[in-house]
């Protein structure tokens, strides 16, 4: 079942990681750290400009992570997800506009190495809870859930969401050094 395999992909580390490593696209594209080549010389050289690299790097690390997976996706889900939750998009994108002045409200520079770090992650967490809320609720609207009503799939996910089984799965062995051996883990804070 393709909307099945959706709702799984979705919730994969290959997109949530692929949806990171955009985020540090865009800092490095804000940061200006994209003048070098991305490819070799003669496929990506003279003549990109930043906005050309970073839209390479995002469409890379998008889309072929996943083999094209994720562009299929945002055409049966992500697009009229856009159109029939257009608010959630709405929300989701301010927050993403707004993040920079949240940090500086913490007293951070949000161009400091630290504020930085934060807008990533705070972007991060934002583009792939809103892009997942989004493709959720349209695996729930083609599982027939719209019948309850237009918030019935939002209501659903929502519930579906508990904080006992979060727990369960990562802290369930509390705060040990076991967890410092976990690369994924890890790789959180270091990468």
């Amino acid at each position: 079942n393709y909307n099945l395999y959706v709702y799984v992909f979705i919730n994969s580390s290959v997109f949530v990681r692929a949806t990171m490593m955009s985020q540090v696209v865009w800092d490095w594209y804000d940061a200006k750290l994209l003048k070098h080549a991305v490819l070799h010389a003669s496929l990506d050289g003279k003549g990109w400009n930043d906005e050309m690299r970073a839209g390479l790097l995002v469409l890379i690390f998008q889309f072929a992570s996943s083999m094209g997976v994720f562009g299929v996706i945002c055409l049966t889900h992500l697009v009229p997800a856009l159109f029939v939750y257009h608010w959630i998009f709405l929300t989701v994108a301010a927050g993403l506009v707004k993040s920079r002045s949240w940090v500086g409200l913490l007293g951070v520079d949000p161009e400091s190495r630290s504020g930085r770090a934060l807008v990533m992650g705070t972007n991060s967490f934002l583009s792939c809870m809103g892009i997942q809320v989004l493709v959720t609720c349209m695996v729930r609207v083609y599982a027939g859930e719209w019948a309850g009503g237009y918030l019935s799939p939002l209501r659903t996910d929502f519930l579906m969401r508990r904080l006992d089984v979060w727990y369960a799965c990562h802290l369930s062995r509390g705060f040990c050094l076991d967890m410092f051996w976990d690369r994924d883990f890890v790789n959180l804070f270091i990468r």
